[in-house]
């Protein structure tokens, strides 16, 4: 994207997104950045976003931001959402009989991040450059076995569908 090959969307990435208000993106710089971010590790990634506020990165920034110019924005925007929602994989969960509204205040990454340090074993070290489409395969299936049910598979879809007829 924008000449930048993209890594595997991963929970670091999602992190630095939201840190620097790149979610949703909005403009031709505000890509930029974002891919600059998605195309490297997160520690690359945060180094990245960090020294883009010196005036430096800046004028770097604005340097590729007049390189590309010539791009359609609408079209890089419209990959650049097919490439978030292609990370977002996630795992069909049943629904509970009885509606519960959470009550954790924590925002979701970092309760994603405590579960699948304490429960699933993920490393401080390597959780970062995980993808995230596997973070949450890891969760749901971690919650399945804790709970004995949770991700809906194939069986749960025919069963449904006899159902229903």
């Amino acid at each position: 994207m924008l000449g930048r090959p993209l890594r595997p969307l991963s929970y670091g990435h999602l992190i630095l997104l939201n840190r620097f208000g790149l979610d949703p993106i909005m403009d031709l710089k505000g890509l930029m950045f974002a891919v600059e971010i998605c195309s490297r590790t997160y520690s690359e990634g945060l180094e990245f976003a960090t020294g883009v506020f010196t005036s430096m990165g800046l004028r770097e920034l604005e340097r590729k931001a007049a390189s590309t110019m010539a791009c359609d924005v609408s079209l890089a925007i419209k990959a650049w959402a097919e490439y978030i929602e292609a990370g977002y994989n996630e795992p069909e969960f049943s629904k509970s009989d009885e509606p519960v509204a959470s009550k954790k205040g924590a925002p979701f990454l970092a309760q994603l991040r405590c579960w699948l340090l304490t429960r699933c074993n993920y490393s401080p070290d390597t959780i970062m450059d995980t993808p995230y489409s596997q973070c949450l395969w890891d969760y749901g299936t971690s919650i399945e076995e804790l709970q004995g049910f949770g991700i809906v598979g194939e069986r749960h879809r025919a069963i449904e569908e006899l159902l229903r007829n």
